[in-house]
């Protein structure tokens, strides 16, 4: 898909961990958030994060349309 997506020449956002570097072929526009903490398993919460803070900052952007 983000083959496809590039071809078609439309702007493509990428949000990951920093273990995975396949996006950079595809777009310019890759987040990477650590999830590597000192526990068992891996978290997600810094990818959470940054998602949050990116659809607030449409929200923002947007103003009264964004709702």
């Amino acid at each position: 898909m983000a083959q496809r997506i590039k071809d078609m020449e439309m702007p493509l956002v990428i949000v990951t961990d920093k273990f995975s570097h396949w996006a950079f072929p595809y777009t310019d526009y890759v987040f990477e958030a650590h999830s590597a903490v000192k526990t068992y398993w891996d978290s997600t919460a810094a990818i959470n994060v940054v998602l949050n803070l990116m659809i607030d900052a449409i929200a923002v952007k947007l103003g009264p349309k964004a709702l």
